[in-house]
């Protein structure tokens, strides 16, 4: 296999649109979970319990977002690092 094919590899696997986009489904799940809950509960107490976790599992997936593009970054680096005969 040859230097350009490895680099071509290497930036296709550095396509992170995919799982991004289902990390992007999971932030609107968790919204829409919270919104139906805060509809059905209105101003129960309850509602706060609910919130919370919510509120860490849309961080967490913001988290997951910001690793994957630093990842595809770190991966297009070493594919352009490789093309320059490095």
């Amino acid at each position: 296999m040859s230097i350009s094919d490895n680099v071509a590899q290497l930036r296709a696997a550095a396509d992170v649109t995919m799982p991004m986009a289902a990390a992007e489904q999971v932030k609107n799940e968790i919204f829409e979970l919270t919104r139906q809950t805060a509809m059905i509960l209105g101003d129960h107490p309850g509602q706060a319990d609910i919130e919370g976790p919510a509120q860490q599992a849309q961080s967490q997936v913001d988290t997951l977002i910001a690793m994957l593009a630093a990842l595809s970054g770190a991966v297009e680096g070493v594919a352009d690092s490789i093309s320059r005969g490095r």
